[in-house]
């Protein structure tokens, strides 16, 4: 004779099976997001520095400005964010600072505010996904 279970333990069971599968889902989701954008001094591609992004719990993430002024931060700290901008020769002090076409990295001249959290007056809202925000900076 077949043994039978209880409803009550194949329906705890059952419960306790829909219950992971609705649990483990939302934990593979991440909410990662995507920002890019160029950072522009005077209109100008700014062709060396560093961009971060601070959340309001103080984590962040930051990345280099390639020399076309673009940039691109994986995975910032959601929500309203302070964004922050340092700038340095691309090449160091010593060295040449002239680009293969002849210009000079446009680094001279940024005002140190854009690098302080509290006065660079630079904030975004980032989302889930890819985005885009561009970065002007004033003399």
């Amino acid at each position: 004779m077949a043994k039978q279970f209880p409803i009550k333990r194949v329906g705890g069971f059952l419960g306790a099976c829909a219950l992971f599968l609705l649990v483990v889902p939302s934990g593979c989701d991440s909410g990662t997001a995507r920002v890019t954008g160029t950072v522009r001094f005077k209109g100008m591609p700014l062709t060396s520095g560093s961009v971060k992004f601070i959340g309001v719990d103080g984590q962040s993430k930051s990345t280099a400005i390639a020399e076309n002024g673009a940039y691109q931060i994986d995975n910032p700290p959601l929500g309203t964010v302070t964004i922050t901008v340092k700038t340095h020769p691309r090449v160091p002090k010593g060295l040449t600072n002239t680009r293969e076409d002849g210009s000079k990295d446009q680094h001279e001249g940024v005002p140190d505010k854009y690098g302080i959290p509290d006065q660079s007056g630079l904030t975004f809202t980032v989302r889930k996904g890819s985005q885009t925000y561009n970065i002007d900076l004033d003399p």
